[in-house]
């Protein structure tokens, strides 16, 4: 389901579900727009925000969820 909001129609800049990303799509220095905070979006915002330009996400409510002691240490290489 792709997120309804006011001035869709006149924005020019790539729009996708994240159920349908393809790493064909390069956010590097970008300005990045995230609607929603679900699951997937927990994990994709982490992993760009220190290589786009900005990144802003909108939500309707707020996740329950609660930090995690470590989870912000990088993956050693053997785990990526």
């Amino acid at each position: 389901m792709r997120a309804h909001f006011e001035g869709r129609e006149a924005f020019r800049g790539l729009t996708l579900h994240l159920a349908l990303w393809s790493n064909e799509v390069k956010l590097d220095g970008k300005r990045v727009a995230v609607i929603g905070t679900e699951a997937t979006s927990m994990q994709l915002v982490p992993s760009i925000a220190d290589r786009v330009a900005s990144v802003t996400v909108f939500q309707l409510t707020a996740q329950s969820v609660r930090p995690e002691e470590g989870y912000s240490d990088r993956n050693t290489e053997g785990a990526q």
